[in-house]
């Protein structure tokens, strides 16, 4: 077959899954994702154009006065104009069809707002993504959940909480929300899988974009007994502006959030502030007053948020204000079928080259100013106490920062003092952490008490 044959044949192999796609078994998710595709149709003009239901080929056939009322702009009528007139040869029809054929391979699900399968509680909050991409249990969407979120570089009791907290939670029946991202929320993902529960993770890129890098092994096992979550096309690499929008996703699918772990400028503080604007419920757990890394909990405390010191202590609260029934019970039982707008991916991994070693990765643990100017206004408002202006921010920040540098280790023990919490830890679980030989971390820990950086109760050690 000559090169040229070979060409008209994929086009015309081309032409006949867009007539398929058009067909009563793929046609509106296909319509969704070429809507999406059009150049200038951003996530907001969608939103309004779902504010009530529609389907995809009538808003591709709408007037002008219907999209410039969802703020769209020339630029877009005119991209939709030329898609009448090109039809399939219009690059995003092309591109939608890329898509489409990419999550029918990878059986990943697609969600449209008002759909029989699309999360009630998600859809309640103010700016609910138009569309979901949903790579496993779709019914997982539709149970009771908690968020259990924190710090990316958290303490070894920070990660015993975490794990705690999310057994508690399984054995209630509930499932387990988060981030994906190292530390805390990690944690909570692997414990909910470990007790045989389900676990939702929740994306800051497309489907086909595991991250972080370190966690590819982990969203497959997550995809396998509960739930990727994303709003962000194929294709869609992370960037640090996704994280915020994503975690206003990680509130909304949950009845509350707990905070296990985090500074004063977490980005799991503007998750916590994103719930309670979603009427959601917040928790805290307590650490202690010498640990910088838990100041941010101790701050939301403050604000009115509930201490937590067992998963007792979350349940005790939701009852009242939720209830445990599962939504949609018929939506659930067909949330996984062909027809639920279904399509997609197990991934390779590819993604960014090794982002979890790059200084400049996407991290909702950054300072709010590294992200973007609307997330450091939001993220500022979070972290920062009602009573408090900006001077004493910047104080309590230098005050930190001064501690830190004082309690700084020689450089041969500072991964040794770098595992040590607030809290006391036995030697056989710093071993574990640090990997060392039980002779050499006795040694560094005595060396680290005889600085004054380490203190020892009845064979326990901790930070001073």
């Amino acid at each position: 077959m000559t090169q040229e044959a070979a060409t008209q044949t994929a086009t015309a192999a081309r032409t006949a899954a867009t007539a398929s796609a058009g067909s009563d078994g793929g046609g509106e998710p296909f319509r969704w994702l070429l809507l999406a595709r059009l150049p200038g149709c951003t996530e907001h003009i969608l939103r309004h154009l779902l504010a009530a239901p529609a389907r995809p080929e009538t808003l591709l056939q709408a007037p002008p006065a219907r999209w410039r009322a969802a703020g769209a702009g020339d630029e877009l009528l005119a991209e939709l104009n030329r898609w009448r007139s090109l039809n399939e040869r219009h690059p995003a029809h092309q591109h939608a069809l890329r898509d489409w054929e990419y999550l029918q391979s990878r059986n990943i699900a697609l969600l449209v707002r008002h759909s029989p399968a699309y999360p009630p509680y998600l859809a309640e909050i103010p700016d609910p993504p138009p569309m979901l991409f949903v790579e496993g249990d779709a019914a997982c969407l539709l149970r009771p959940m908690l968020a259990i979120v924190g710090s990316r570089r958290t303490s070894q009791a920070g990660l015993r909480c975490a794990r705690e907290l999310s057994r508690g939670m399984v054995a209630a029946g509930l499932t387990v929300c988060s981030g994906m991202a190292l530390g805390i929320d990690g944690e909570a993902h692997r414990a909910a899988l470990a007790a045989g529960g389900c676990t939702v993770a929740v994306m800051g890129s497309g489907c086909d974009q595991y991250y972080p890098r370190r966690h590819i092994g982990l969203a497959r096992e997550i995809a396998a007994s509960g739930a990727l979550v994303t709003e962000f096309l194929p294709g869609e690499p992370p960037k640090r502006e996704y994280f915020p929008q994503r975690n206003r996703i990680i509130s909304g699918l949950s009845l509350g959030v707990a905070v296990v772990e985090a500074a004063l400028r977490s980005g799991s503080l503007l998750t916590a502030r994103m719930a309670l604007e979603q009427n959601r419920e917040v928790f805290a757990v307590p650490h202690s007053i010498y640990d910088p890394g838990g100041a941010g909990c101790h701050h939301l405390i403050r604000q009115g948020a509930k201490l937590v010191e067992t998963a007792d202590d979350i349940l005790e609260e939701l009852p009242g204000v939720f209830g445990f029934e599962v939504f949609n019970s018929d939506a659930a039982s067909n949330a996984n079928s062909p027809t639920a707008e279904s399509a997609s991916t197990k991934s390779d991994g590819s993604g960014p080259a090794d982002a979890d070693a790059a200084s400049n990765e996407p991290d909702d643990e950054a300072p709010a100013n590294a992200i973007s100017a609307n997330a450091a206004t939001s993220a500022a408002a979070a972290a920062k106490p009602a009573s408090a202006g900006p001077a004493a921010s910047a104080s309590k920040s230098a005050r930190a920062a001064s501690i830190r540098a004082a309690r700084t280790a020689p450089p041969h023990l500072q991964t040794l003092l770098d595992a040590l919490d607030y809290a006391p830890a036995p030697v056989d679980e710093l071993t574990r952490a640090t990997s060392r030989p039980a002779a050499e971390l006795l040694a560094g820990l005595v060396e680290l008490e005889l600085l004054g950086l380490v203190e020892s109760r009845d064979g326990r050690y901790m930070r001073r």
